[in-house]
């Protein structure tokens, strides 16, 4: 019941960006920022930054885009992905279910790249502007959720950086060559997503030391039929 009034709240936040302009919009846009950092920062029984990022990574993205938007739909719909989002991860949390922070990166992972190609494709803002929106979501989710799932430490952290940066530098790689096809937004979304979580299932794994041949098999085999049904039910020539 808690996680639903905080989401109203942080709803309400949001809602007031939409509506409101200049100083006002960023008074309420520091509130959605701070209020779902707060929320996560006492809910969760071990203090560690990386529950900040899933928690500021509910709220930044959808903030970035109203700052920019000119559209209402768009931005109704950014605020309402966003407090689902935070829903999410506040039930999660405040459950103490720790567990809960996989699904939740993964649900923000691909809410940020759906918003990402709504307002390239209604702003038709640059590359330049979403490529490194989503290599820095993606890096930042992929190592925070894994390290907080595993609690890695030592050189191994190290190596999850690597391993990081590697996937958002993959995913983005993907976004944009994807970007350019015959595909709605909602498929491009799911093309994109597949990749990131078949690295993030291989890395965890690969952590953990439950890599294994049938497991990498599945993985790649999800990845190979994802892509071969998009590709096939494309509508590549027009009538």
């Amino acid at each position: 019941m808690l996680s639903l009034i905080f989401s109203l709240v942080f709803l309400g936040l949001l809602e007031g960006a939409v509506f409101l302009s200049g100083g006002y919009f960023w008074l309420m846009a520091l509130g959605a920022l701070v209020f779902s950092s707060y929320i996560v920062w006492r809910a969760v029984p071990v203090k560690k930054p990386a529950f900040l990022v899933l928690a500021v990574l509910s709220a930044l993205p959808a903030v970035l885009f109203l700052s920019a938007a000119q559209n209402l739909i768009f931005s109704q719909i950014a605020a309402l992905i966003s407090s689902a989002i935070f829903y999410a991860l506040a039930s999660g949390y405040l459950d103490r279910n720790q567990s809960a922070t996989a699904p939740v990166s993964f649900i923000e992972f691909f809410a940020i790249v759906f918003l990402a190609l709504v307002y390239q494709t209604m702003a038709t803002v640059s590359g330049w502007v979403i490529g490194p929106i989503i290599f820095v979501a993606a890096s930042l989710l992929f190592f925070s959720s894994i390290y907080l799932v595993l609690d890695l430490r030592g050189a191994l952290l190290i190596r999850l950086l690597f391993f990081s940066f590697l996937a958002g530098f993959t995913v983005t790689e993907f976004y944009f060559a994807l970007a350019r096809l015959p595909f709605n937004l909602p498929s491009i979304d799911f093309l994109v997503f597949i990749i990131y979580y078949g690295l993030w299932d291989v890395s965890s794994r690969y952590f953990s030391e439950r890599l294994i041949k049938k497991a990498l098999l599945i993985d790649i085999a999800l990845v190979i039929f994802s892509y071969a049904a998009i590709f096939l039910s494309a509508k590549w020539f027009p009538n």
